[in-house]
């Protein structure tokens, strides 16, 4: 049997550590389950302006980073948000808190969602929230902005809000938080103090808050 120099050893472990050191870097960055959560170290709480979908007493929180402009935002709320709703949210055991986030500070969508968060404080927001999971583009024609402008002058608190801008500043300090996350999309969830990036179906949330 032909022996092995110290040398061939040599390169043989060298050769074995240069794979495994490529398959750590593929697993992390490659291979990665996109939904593999992100502790946190920094706490995220409820603001007044969020929007909340539940008993605000509820024992368990999913926080939600989303925008009107995301398809996967709106398929959530068409598909994942009624099972949410009917098996947790309506039983009380769950709310679902809405960080509306607009990165780009497109100047209508921004005006759209100071309106939507005003109407949350002091109207009915589920017609609002409808509207724009229908057809997010609405709020670019006059028509839409017709009806904005006539919100704010039959709701002196909405408008008084918008004129202090109050909901200005709370959308600017969510995409600070956005950012601060270092999120690049919506939607984005945090639940138990972990992070979970991208769109999630109701098999996986559930899993999630069941653990």
């Amino acid at each position: 049997m032909k022996k092995i120099s110290f040398n061939q050893f040599m390169y043989g472990i060298s050769f074995l550590l240069v794979i495994c050191i490529i398959l750590t870097i593929l697993n992390k960055y490659v291979f990665k389950d996109p939904h593999s959560p992100i502790h946190l170290n920094q706490n995220v709480t409820t603001n007044r302006n969020d929007i909340i979908f539940g008993n605000p007493n509820s024992p368990e929180t999913i926080y939600m980073f989303s925008s009107y402009k995301c398809g996967y935002c709106r398929q959530f709320f068409r598909t994942v948000f009624p099972k949410l709703k009917a098996n947790y949210i309506d039983k009380g055991n769950l709310k679902l808190v809405v960080k509306l986030v607009e990165p780009s500070q497109d100047r209508d969508m921004m005006y759209a969602l100071e309106v939507g968060i005003g109407i949350n404080q002091f109207g009915d927001f589920r017609k609002f929230h409808e509207l724009l999971l229908h057809d997010n583009n609405v709020v670019y024609t006059d028509d839409f902005k017709d009806l904005c402008d006539d919100v704010l002058r039959t709701n002196s608190d909405i408008a008084e809000c918008i004129l202090k801008e109050t909901v200005h500043n709370y959308l600017k300090e969510n995409n600070r938080e956005f950012t601060e996350l270092k999120l690049t999309g919506t939607p984005s969830f945090i639940i138990n103090q972990k992070l979970y990036k991208g769109y999630l179906e109701y098999n996986e949330i559930e899993k999630i808050i069941r653990n």
